[in-house]
């Protein structure tokens, strides 16, 4: 397990191609294939493991924010913008704590330079509400980030709306085809997304 968020189910014998998975509560989604109908937890079930591709699933809710751009090394790195891979399945609530510094200090935390970037999510039916907020500061942290939503699994296509602190919001496509939306984050004013799928 990554945390409650992310399952990793590598084989474990030689030139096994399958492997059996007991997945724990929850709703889980293959990251690999999101647009394979999820697994309840409390179940078991055999996986395919090809070589080229290790078994992994996320729970439904979660957030997983990725720096989906190249870097050569930590200089690189841009906490201006993220991309966020968002799960709405199944009805419940979600929330995940990011936290951010200069990269530099290793007393950051000591020190209170720090920020913190808080997920809400809740999934009602066909409609699903995220909320993020940060708080704290440190010397250099940018005065807004980008937040790049992808929810895997769902295409563009079956969104019906994204509306953005209740303002329409246009809802774009990743390279897999994926329903993507963006969201704007500065200083510590909330953002909240309104989601409505067609189905």
């Amino acid at each position: 397990m990554g945390g409650e968020e992310v399952m990793v189910a590598p084989v474990t014998a030689q030139s096994a191609t399958r492997r059996r998975v007991v997945f724990p509560t929850g709703v889980w989604i293959d990251y690999n294939h999101p647009e394979k109908s999820p697994v309840a937890g409390l179940s078991e079930s055999v996986v395919d493991a090809p070589i080229e591709e290790i078994p992994m699933f996320v729970r439904s809710g979660s957030f997983i924010p990725q720096a989906m751009y190249p870097m050569d090394n930590v200089g690189d790195y841009d906490p201006s913008r993220y991309t966020v891979l968002y799960y709405p399945r199944g009805d419940g609530e979600s929330r995940y704590t990011m936290y951010d510094d200069d990269r530099m200090s290793s007393e950051s935390l000591r020190d209170g330079e720090y920020a913190l970037i808080d997920f809400a999510g809740k999934v009602d039916g066909r409609h699903a509400a995220v909320r993020v907020v940060q708080s704290g500061y440190y010397e250099g942290m940018p005065d807004e980030r980008e937040l790049t939503f992808v929810l895997p699994g769902i295409n563009s296509g079956d969104v019906a709306s994204v509306k953005l602190d209740g303002k329409a919001c246009a809802v774009g496509k990743s390279e897999e085809g994926y329903a993507t939306f963006v969201m704007r984050l500065r200083g510590d004013t909330p953002a909240v997304a309104d989601i409505t799928l067609r189905r």
